[in-house]
């Protein structure tokens, strides 16, 4: 009885410490043409559900694979990504004000409209959009080395971010969001774009849902060597 209370207890303060969700999205796909995967990965973009003493919000992590052999290595112009544009569902307000810079490249600009407006040409959002630029005149101090983080308040990923864009037939489709980066020539891969969709859309899933799992596989052993004890005895 100890060990089981222990254990449903262990159960709880694991459910409470980890009630968020993540999804993660790969930019994999070039935004120039209707072909499909698999292309190596130019950039991972990581949602997670959080809440403070201020509310609700979503963390997001944009983080480039610079071990993708795209990306240029010329110490004189390294590649750097520009821009990020992807859809939300309008349930939400995204104001300027709602953008919190967290930590790494700070955006030089966020923009959130509810309008359904194109997050990259051909690509209809469906709902609103969202855009973060890194980029200033000529040059992006964000190069593919480096990772941006920053939060959205008073939403949730399930509330906000489950739209798809839709598109044209001669592009990839369904997407979630575009990441523009420069300069890309992929030695093996055509055609080279600088712009990268990600999609389809991932399922949020709850990590305490995974830890419950995992607890219950604990309690079952539990079980099991609480009967295999009295068996040998």
């Amino acid at each position: 009885m100890i060990l089981k209370a222990a254990a449903i207890g262990g159960i709880l303060t694991m459910m409470s410490a980890a009630q968020a969700a993540t999804v993660t999205w790969e930019f994999n796909r070039p935004s120039t043409s209707s072909q499909n995967p698999p292309y190596d990965s130019v950039a991972t973009l990581t949602l997670q559900d959080g809440s403070d003493g201020d509310g609700n919000f979503v963390l997001f992590t944009l983080d480039p694979n610079e071990a993708n052999p795209g990306y240029d290595r010329n110490s004189r112009k390294p590649s750097t990504v520009n821009d990020l544009s992807f859809a939300f569902t309008a349930s939400s307000d995204l104001a300027s004000t709602a953008y919190e810079y967290v930590s790494g490249v700070i955006a030089k600009s966020f923009f959130g409209d509810l309008s359904d407006d194109n997050i990259e040409s051909g690509y209809k959002s469906g709902g609103g959009t969202v855009q973060l630029t890194w980029k200033r005149g000529n040059a992006s101090d964000f190069t593919v080395d480096q990772t941006s983080v920053w939060r959205i308040r008073g939403t949730t990923i399930e509330d906000n971010f489950s739209t798809l864009a839709t598109t044209n037939s001669n592009k990839p489709s369904p997407i979630f969001g575009v990441i523009s980066v420069d300069p890309f020539s992929h030695p093996n891969q055509t055609p080279n774009s600088s712009n990268w969709v990600t999609g389809p859309n991932p399922v949020p899933l709850p990590a305490a849902a995974w830890l419950f799992g995992s607890a219950m596989l604990g309690l079952a052993g539990i079980g099991y060597r609480r009967k295999a004890l009295k068996a040998s005895t």
